[in-house]
C-alpha cells in the first residue's frame, strides 16, 4: 500500500541507492586496481634484486657485490609487495603463520662463507648451502616471473592470487639454512631436536628441585619445525617459571615468572644468601668449569614496578678460566620480599667444544696484525664466525671498532653474534 502510493518516490530512491552501490563498487574497484598495479611494479623491483642476489651468492669474495644493500632493498620490497596484497593472499600468509621476510642473518652467513673460502676452509656443507639458497631464489623469481606474464590492464592481474605461499616457505628456509649454519654450524638435516623427555630431566637437574614438575605446553610448541625453542613450565612448590630452552643444543635461554605479581610489603630477604643460590643455579645450568662474577645493582635496577615493590638485580659475568665470555649482559632479578627468582634474562650461549685458553701470541704481537692505531682492551673468549667455535682472542680499540685476533693462530677472528641467544 504504502509502495504503490508513493511509487515514483520508491522508484527515484531505489535508483540511487543503485546509482550509489556502482559508484562504491567502481571506486572500490579502481582502488584494488591501483594496489594491483603497484604490487606488479614492486614484484619487477624485487625480481631484479633477488636475480642481483642470486648472482652475489655465486660470486667469488673478490667480487662480492654490496650484500648489506641488496638484501635491505629485497626486505624493503616485500614489505611493499606485502602491503599490496589482497585479502586471499593476505589469509594464506596468517594461515600459514609466515611471512615474505628475508632475516639478516643471511648476510652474516655468506660473509663467513667467504671468509672461510679465503682461508681455505669451506667445504661440502657450505658449497651445498650456496648451492640450496640459489635454488630457493630461482624458485622465487620463477614465481614472480609467472605473476608478471600476466599481461596488464587485463583481469588476471585482479583476480589471480600471487603465489605467496610459495614465496613465503622459500624465504623461510633460506633463513632457516642461514640461522642453523650460524647458530650450529651445521645444516637442518645435521640435527635434530633434543627429546623432551631429555630436556625435562635436564630442566628439573638445573632448577634443583626432583619434585618439580615440567610441562612443555602443546600450544606454545607446534611450530618446532621454524623455531629453534620449546617453551617449558615448572611448577614447584606453589611457584609458576616460564623458560625456553635451545631445542637443539638444550641449553637454556629464559627463565622468569609467568604472573608478575610482586609483593609490597613485609621484611626483605638479605642479598648475599639470594646471589650463592644464583651461582649454585648459573653452576647446574652451565657447567663447573665456568666462574660468575655476580654484581649487585641498585633497587628496582631499570625497572618500571608497582609502589612498594622491591627487586634485587644482579649483573653476571661468566669466565672461564679467568676469561671473560664476549657475550649480551646477563641478569637475574629477584623478589626482595618473598627471595623468590622473577626472571634470569637474556641467558648466554656458551661453547660447545673445550677452548683452548693458552696463549701463544702475545698481544704485543697480536696487535701487528692491525693495519692501523689500536688500543689494547683485554683477552676475552669470543664466537668465532671461521671457526664455527669460540676462541680466546685478544681485543683491540681501533677508531670506536672492536677488532679481535686469536691468541693462537694470530689470525684476525670475526665475531659471530648468531652463537650469542637473541
Amino acid at each position: 500500500m504504502f509502495i504503490k502510493k508513493h511509487r515514483k518516490l520508491f522508484i527515484i530512491f531505489l535508483t540511487g541507492l543503485i546509482l550509489l552501490g556502482l559508484i562504491i563498487g567502481f571506486t572500490s574497484l579502481n582502488a584494488y586496481n591501483i594496489r594491483r598495479s603497484e604490487l606488479y611494479v614492486y614484484l619487477s623491483d624485487l625480481d631484479r634484486k633477488l636475480e642481483k642476489l642470486q648472482q652475489s651468492v655465486t660470486a667469488s669474495p673478490e667480487s662480492q657485490p654490496d650484500l648489506l644493500e641488496t638484501i635491505d632493498s629485497i626486505r624493503a620490497y616485500n614489505n611493499s609487495v606485502t602491503n599490496n596484497l589482497n585479502l586471499l593472499e593476505r589469509s594464506t600468509l596468517r594461515r600459514e603463520l609466515t611471512e615474505l621476510t628475508l632475516d639478516a642473518v643471511l648476510i652474516t652467513a655468506l660473509e663467513t662463507i667467504y671468509l672461510r673460502h679465503s682461508r681455505g676452509l669451506d667445504s661440502n656443507r657450505e658449497h651445498e648451502f650456496i648451492a640450496r639458497v640459489e635454488t630457493l631464489l630461482q624458485e622465487n623469481s620463477r614465481v614472480l616471473s609467472e605473476a608478471r606474464q600476466i599481461k596488464s590492464g587485463t583481469f588476471g592481474r585482479l583476480l589471480v592470487p600471487l603465489n605467496v605461499e610459495v614465496l613465503a616457505e622459500n624465504y623461510q628456509q633460506i633463513n632457516r639454512l642461514a640461522t642453523f649454519y650460524m647458530r650450529y654450524n651445521r645444516l637442518p638435516e645435521e640435527l635434530a631436536p633434543v627429546h623432551l623427555d631429555q630436556l625435562e630431566v635436564q630442566i628439573r637437574e638445573i632448577w634443583g628441585a626432583e619434585t618439580a614438575i615440567v610441562d612443555f605446553p602443546d600450544h606454545l610448541n607446534r611450530n618446532i619445525d621454524q623455531g629453534f625453542t620449546y617453551v617449558f613450565e615448572i611448577r614447584d612448590q606453589g611457584q609458576r617459571i616460564q623458560g625456553q630452552v635451545d631445542a637443539y643444543s638444550g641449553q637454556i635461554l629464559f627463565l622468569g615468572r609467568d604472573v608478575i605479581e610482586y609483593e609490597t610489603d613485609g621484611e626483605t630477604h638479605p642479598m648475599y644468601p639470594l646471589q650463592e643460590d644464583l651461582k649454585a643455579l648459573l653452576t647446574r645450568m652451565y657447567g663447573p668449569e665456568y666462574t660468575f662474577s655476580i654484581t649487585p645493582k641498585s633497587i628496582n635496577h631499570e625497572l618500571e614496578v608497582e609502589a612498594g615493590a622491591q627487586l634485587y638485580t644482579f649483573a653476571i659475568e661468566p669466565r672461564l678460566n679467568g676469561y671473560r665470555l664476549e657475550t649480551r649482559p646477563l641478569l637475574a632479578r629477584f623478589d626482595a620480599y618473598t627471595g623468590k627468582l622473577v626472571a634470569l634474562t637474556p641467558s648466554i650461549s656458551v661453547p660447545d667444544n673445550p677452548v683452548n685458553t693458552e696463549i701463544t701470541i702475545n698481544r704485543a704481537a697480536a696487535r701487528q696484525v692491525i693495519a692501523k692505531e689500536a688500543e689494547f682492551r683485554e683477552t676475552v673468549i669470543i664466537p668465532s664466525r671461521v671457526s664455527g667455535d669460540w676462541v680466546l682472542a685478544h681485543m683491540f680499540n681501533a677508531g670506536g671498532d672492536q677488532i679481535y685476533v686469536d691468541a693462537q693462530s694470530g689470525e684476525r677472528v670475526y665475531y659471530n653474534p648468531a652463537k650469542i641467544v637473541p
